[in-house]
């Protein structure tokens, strides 16, 4: 061991031969004694003895340097901060320095031994504390640091911007200490109720149930929601923490006042407090009343000086802030649902050092929790995996039933996120032989049949396997002209022999108006040519029935000749000129497009004189498919286009609206609608419509590239929702 000089015979040393009672020689070589004496009493493998090693812990060194030198007001200021085990530094130490040398009780010491010198210049500065304190491998940044933490603790420490100095007079930790003697414990109690409350708040669609007295205060319902258990009856200590309490396991299981199983077991999770931190939240909570009271008492401030209430102010901004982060530390312990049949289905994990330490919304740290556990899933899932999980044993399943069940099944994860499912059945549908069937609207949707599909979560809509939608008679389609041309021979057929062999194409029986009409549109559109329709046997001088007619006839006492077999048996054919006849088609702008194209290309006439594209506004979808259709404007430069409109919208706390309503070329009205998207943009309800007519001066054929280009582009911009109409003419 080296004995140093610091503490004797240098600057310290003149420090303290400062004080008048203090014998250079004799004084100093008697502390050194008992410094030595002490590090040999208790094994300290210190290298060098310096003032940070002057032990205060030792009644004769403590009496020595304050009762003996007349300083004896200063023994209980080293008591309450640094002299002992119970002292404000061992807190410290264990708290910010845990397992590692008593760093904030070593700097202490110098800075209280500098603190002894009857001058003005009383304290230690930056090099003094540094000299005094450092052992041989040490790091300034960490005694830096320990003062810093001791300002926020000690009662009689202080900082002038230059030296660190141990006062009698209290500062304000200890002015704070007293007042939180005045504080009662029923505002304290209030004051942590209130603290959680406020710290775990409903956050993202996560519900927050406070303090529930058993299950039926949670309440049973799709949604998720993080009980937060009261501190005065439940809590766990770090070594139990594992095995969740009992109280906690009956709210995942049961609900209501009779205890009835809980259904959605998945949609619960559990906020414990740690039974060590219960008496840090109370006594942070009274803290904060204690800093409340005297901020807004102007009287007692005016009695301390502008440093102090300064000092009053600061620690008043964290308290709020210490009381806060106390929350989230007693509430470390998150409980959530598990396969873990042994811990009761509950998995238990505890909040991040760094969730514990922040101060936004404890809920919101609890969702991170388990996203990071990988309990909440937010990424996307296969058709597949969507089935395996909610109807792999069955073939068919309601939407809600779907959704639902990542909210029941405990042992999977949480699907807060709807439109994670409604992927996923998009992509069944599409890819994996699904079957959508919506009973309100009574509409199916298959891989074929997409146009306008968007799954809803309801009880009357359902996926199923296409087997299951085949024996429901879900999959029968109308007819088609394609359809027709695969059934008919040229043998003479009978209305109801047509029906029949369309069942086979449609996946079901089609109705009989449905054969009827597509009979119909058959003559018409072959003029004739292909087949005719008959009401009669056939015989010479028979007449066949107009389309008009056909609809108008019972299909089962119809029949059905070829052309050639009508003029053998000298059947009298009507004669007819198309001239014009218009489609209409509604969906999505490309499926539109595409419909009127195909229909056009069934009828004699296949050039079109006018067709229009008419989008709308509402206050689901908002200007969208406006904006898109007048998008389309500027690049289809070659058409003559003219447009109608008629858009209304609504403002916030305005009785009434404006509407823009008119008849304009493409270009005026591009310009125009300019200057109404700036005036609508801060309405809160914008509805309407916007249709653009096509003319062509000269009748178009499809075939032309005029309407590839229109094609491509209504297909390429994605208008959601059109309806078009074509007029075909010669």
């Amino acid at each position: 061991m080296q004995v140093g000089t610091v503490a004797v015979d240098g600057p310290d040393g003149e420090r303290l031969g400062n004080i008048t009672q203090f014998q250079r020689a004799r004084g100093a070589l008697k502390l050194l004694a008992e410094v030595v004496a002490h590090i040999y009493a208790t094994n300290d493998d210190t290298a060098i003895i310096n003032v940070g090693d002057i032990d205060y812990d030792n009644d004769p060194v403590l009496n020595h340097l304050t009762d003996g030198l007349g300083r004896s007001e200063y023994a209980s200021v080293a008591e309450g901060d640094f002299a002992g085990k119970q002292s404000h530094s061992a807190a410290v130490d264990a708290d910010i320095f845990p397992g590692k040398p008593a760093y904030t009780t070593r700097v202490a010491r110098t800075v209280f031994t500098h603190s002894l010198e009857m001058v003005a210049t009383a304290g230690a500065g930056r090099n003094d504390w540094i000299v005094g304190t450092l052992r041989p491998g040490e790091d300034t940044a960490i005694f830096e640091k320990a003062l810093t933490e001791s300002e926020k603790v000690f009662w009689h420490l202080s900082f002038d911007g230059g030296r660190w100095r141990f006062n009698i007079e209290p500062n304000v930790n200890a002015i704070i200490e007293t007042e939180k003697r005045n504080v009662a414990n029923t505002a304290v109690a209030a004051m942590v109720d209130t603290l959680i409350r406020n710290a775990f708040a409903n956050d993202g669609g996560a519900k927050a149930v406070h303090f529930p007295s058993g299950p039926a205060e949670v309440h049973d319902e799709a949604g998720l929601r993080v009980v937060v258990l009261d501190y005065n009856v439940v809590a766990v200590t770090q070594k139990s923490a594992e095995q969740p309490p009992s109280a906690v396991v009956e709210m995942l299981d049961k609900v209501g006042s009779v205890g009835s199983p809980r259904t959605y077991r998945n949609a619960v999770v559990f906020a414990v407090p740690d039974e060590e931190q219960i008496e840090v939240l109370k006594d942070r909570a009274r803290a904060l009343i204690a800093s409340n009271n005297l901020a807004s008492d102007a009287a007692r401030l005016a009695q301390f000086s502008d440093e102090v209430r300064k000092k009053v102010e600061v620690y008043n901004k964290e308290a709020t802030l210490n009381a806060r982060i106390a929350v989230t530390r007693c509430y470390k312990h998150i409980y959530f649902p598990s396969g873990d049949k042994a811990t009761g289905y509950l998995r238990h994990r505890e909040l991040p050092a760094q969730a514990q330490g922040d101060t936004k919304n404890a809920t919101s740290a609890v969702l991170s929790l388990l996203e990071d556990e990988d309990k909440i899933r937010s990424s996307p899932f296969t058709a597949s995996y969507l089935r395996s999980k909610t109807w792999h044993a069955a073939s068919s399943a309601t939407t809600r039933s779907i959704a639902d069940y990542f909210w029941t099944d405990h042992t999977i994860q949480i699907v807060r996120n709807p439109n994670l499912i409604r992927e996923a059945i998009v992509n069944g549908v599409k890819n994996e032989n699904w079957v959508y069937y919506d009973a309100g609207t009574g509409k199916t949707y298959t891989a074929n049949t997409m146009a306008g599909f968007s799954p809803e979560m309801k009880p009357d809509a359902e996926v199923m396997t296409a087997s299951e939608a085949q024996s429901r008679g879900l999959l029968v389609r109308k007819p088609t002209q394609a359809d027709l041309r695969a059934v008919i021979t040229n043998d003479d057929l009978t209305g109801a022999e047509i029906r029949s062999r369309l069942e086979a194409q449609c996946g079901g029986e089609p109705t009989k108006t449905d054969v009827l009409e597509l009979l119909a549109t058959a003559v018409q559109a072959s003029d004739y040519k292909w087949f005719v329709v008959l009401d009669a046997e056939p015989a010479p001088g028979v007449r066949a029935l107009s389309p008009s007619a056909i609809k108008d006839k019972g299909l089962d006492g119809l029949c059905i000749l070829s052309r050639e077999a009508a003029d053998a048996q000298e059947i009298e054919v009507p004669t007819r000129t198309p001239n014009s006849k218009t489609f209409n088609a509604a969906g999505p702008g490309g499926a539109a497009m595409q419909s009127l194209l195909d229909q056009i290309s069934d009828f004699t006439v296949p050039t079109v004189s006018t067709m229009t594209l008419k989008v709308t506004a509402d206050e689901a979808s908002g200007t969208s498919d406006i904006d898109l259709a007048v998008a389309a404007l500027g690049m289809l430069q070659k058409q003559h286009i003219t447009v109608r409109a008629t858009i209304r919208a609504e403002f916030k706390g305005v009785n009434g609206g404006v509407q823009f309503q008119g008849t304009a070329d493409r270009q005026d009205f591009q310009s125009a609608y300019n200057h109404v998207k700036k005036a609508i943009g801060g309405a809160n309800k914008v509805a309407g419509e916007v249709t653009l007519v096509f003319r062509f001066a000269a009748a178009l054929d499809i075939t032309d590239a005029q309407f590839g280009q229109i094609h491509t582009v209504v297909k390429n911009l994605g208008m959601k929702s059109t309806t078009m109409t074509a007029e075909v003419t010669k």
